[in-house]
């Protein structure tokens, strides 16, 4: 009983605020159609998982083949089930990406999501400024 006591103390302490994330990516000019569709796709399911606050994807204005996501859930719980969640569709967003994978992805707390979450290796790359990254 001790330990749900402390449990729920630490749970009661534990900071709340939104969880963000920002993935930075080029898409292989051949598989830009493909890419597209997935990402409605994953929009669409996204946006009505639970905790989910907000999915967007944008187009870097100097660069049609450079993309990023921007998604910000209630929780980082919801973030990660998120992920599990949809690794298919992740999957295949990555096969469209020059490199099979994102050039970055920063989450609030400034760490790439773990390898087993999303199951690739990623290079971090800190993002000052997020307008910076997209360009507006």
């Amino acid at each position: 009983m001790a330990a749900q006591e402390e449990k729920t103390q630490k749970e009661i302490n534990k900071p709340s605020f939104p969880w963000f994330s920002i993935c930075n990516f080029e898409i292989e000019e051949s598989k830009l159609k493909e890419f597209l569709k997935v990402c409605g796709e994953a929009t669409e399911i996204s946006r009505q998982e639970q905790g989910n606050l907000q999915y967007d994807l944008y187009q870097d204005d100097g660069d049609k083949f450079k993309y990023g996501f921007l998604e910000k859930w209630a929780t980082e719980e919801d973030a990660k089930a998120h992920q599990d969640k949809n690794k298919d569709l992740i999957e295949k967003m990555f096969d469209c990406m020059v490199g099979g994978k994102p050039i970055s992805i920063v989450n609030t707390s400034g760490q790439v999501f773990p390898d087993e979450i999303l199951n690739v290796v990623v290079e971090k790359e800190v993002i000052g400024d997020i307008n910076k990254l997209w360009n507006i």
